[in-house]
């Protein structure tokens, strides 16, 4: 494919004020050199770190999706957070008034904007510096989980897709040694062939199977998938074919 018909937006945010992060940015900087791999072909745009704001966050996701494409991808590695009026992604400076982007703006954005026979894929990985509220949060709120996702993001069109691994306390499920979030560890493994089919290709739903067995092999949370989708959302293809087991 072009790069005009594959389009990118990957951000990832380690400096937070009050709760920082370790290796959200460099969770990224790795996705955006996968998914520009000739076996994707998409073009990428990253915000990392203090260019990550409420504003030019809203502004590139916006971009994003009122550009003509037949595959859009989004990527957010950082604090998610929940209250009770709404669920976001933390932005570098987001506080008590504006805890950053609504899961609900997402969507919207996706429903409004993207054409019908266009594919979304949307891939959270957010993390948390333990149960404590960020420094500056005066709402109630919790750090984000998988009901929150799935609450907020109820229905997505046909072919517009969420991956998402909410992960419970960061020192747990940041691994420094992978210098990575679990979660994307597992997806990049996967994007870079470990995921693909019998046939080389590396599909939105094979994704997912990759990674959520890869987590019930370490005993660690359940990623969550939400979406319609009709068939086979096919990312990446020309990889080494899997060989399927032999059945006894």
């Amino acid at each position: 494919p072009e790069a005009g018909d594959r389009i990118a937006l990957i951000a990832g945010i380690d400096v937070y004020p009050s709760q920082p992060l370790q290796v959200c940015t460099h969770d990224a900087k790795e996705i955006s050199a996968a998914l520009s791999m000739p076996e994707y072909g998409f073009s990428c745009q990253t915000l990392l770190d203090k260019e990550c704001t409420r504003k030019n966050l809203r502004q590139a996701l916006e971009t994003l999706f009122r550009k003509s494409a037949d595959t859009y991808l989004f990527y957010f590695s950082g604090h998610g957070w929940a209250t009770d009026i709404g669920v976001y992604l933390v932005t570098v400076d987001s506080d008590a008034d504006e805890e950053g982007i609504d899961l609900e703006y997402l969507r919207r954005l996706i429903t409004k904007l993207v054409p019908d026979n266009s594919t979304v894929v949307v891939i959270l990985d957010c993390c948390h510096a333990g149960a404590a509220t960020p420094r500056g949060f005066a709402r109630a709120g919790v750090d984000m989980r998988s009901v929150d996702i799935s609450s907020s993001i109820p229905a997505l069109p046909q072919g517009k897709v969420v991956l998402a691994a909410c992960r419970g306390d960061e020192v747990a499920y940041e691994d420094s040694k992978l210098g990575h979030g679990v979660f994307t560890s597992y997806l990049l493994q996967g994007l870079l062939g470990d995921a693909a089919d019998s046939e080389g290709l590396v599909s939105v739903t094979g994704l997912y199977d990759y990674v959520s067995s890869s987590f019930q092999s370490s005993g660690l949370q359940t990623p969550v998938f939400r979406g319609d989708i009709a068939g086979r959302l096919v990312l990446g293809r020309g990889f080494l074919p899997r060989s399927t087991p032999i059945l006894n």
